[in-house]
């Protein structure tokens, strides 16, 4: 059984997390990037020697994965309704954040498990602890029915937990991608808030500013 996760502090990373390019599916997105040396820190034996392959990654945040968590896994989709695309990408590439908990894809737990999480895992997570922060200060139901009901809110929102994780990546050197999330965020996934040519101007405008 998955050592469960924690609710994970404001700042997982300092300084620069090298990244040479692979594909790696996450939210729908294939990003070109892995930590180095994963076979290395996998053999590593204390807190300290996972952190091989970083530069300056807290302690405290390793010993903090291993602990209790907010974060659960999503149920299996039935497969009679993995032939609906919009569905089957909901439950398989996305995570949602509900407070009080962050429901994550199987894989994406399992890799925030792993010895050495993948840094865009743990901008997942950054980006919904934002939405559930926020959440928390607007309340709980008002927050899910204006996001439902408001292009502009759901929009906002979004932008506002993707300006976090910008942050986040940004930090550790990692990029962010701007084309590909603006597809997403003028898609029926959001219901369209935005068109595309304002995701992107948005986005854009936030990366700068991150």
């Amino acid at each position: 059984m998955l050592t469960p996760i924690p609710r994970l502090v404001r700042s997982l990373y300092h300084g620069h997390i090298p990244a040479p390019p692979i594909s790696y599916p996450f939210t729908g997105i294939r990003f070109p990037y892995h930590l180095p040396g994963s076979a290395k820190i996998e053999k590593a034996r204390s807190v300290r020697g996972l952190l091989a392959g970083y530069k300056k990654l807290l302690p405290v945040v390793i010993m903090q994965l291993k602990m209790q968590s907010n974060i659960k896994v999503k149920p299996p989709l039935p497969k009679l309704l993995k032939r609906i695309s919009i569905l089957d990408t909901l439950f398989t590439q996305t995570a949602q954040g509900i407070y009080p908990y962050i429901l994550v894809p199987q894989h994406i737990y399992e890799d925030l498990n792993s010895p050495a999480p993948h840094p865009y895992s743990l901008a997942l997570i950054v980006h919904e602890q934002t939405h559930l922060d926020r959440q928390s200060k607007y309340g709980w139901l008002k927050w899910m029915v204006s996001y439902a009901v408001s292009s502009k809110f759901r929009f906002g929102e979004e932008l506002e937990a993707i300006k976090a994780q910008m942050r986040f990546l940004k930090r550790n050197g990692l990029s962010f991608p701007i084309e590909a999330t603006a597809k997403l965020l003028s898609s029926r996934l959001y219901l369209k808030p935005v068109s595309y040519e304002t995701a992107i101007r948005e986005l854009k405008l936030a990366w700068e500013q991150a």
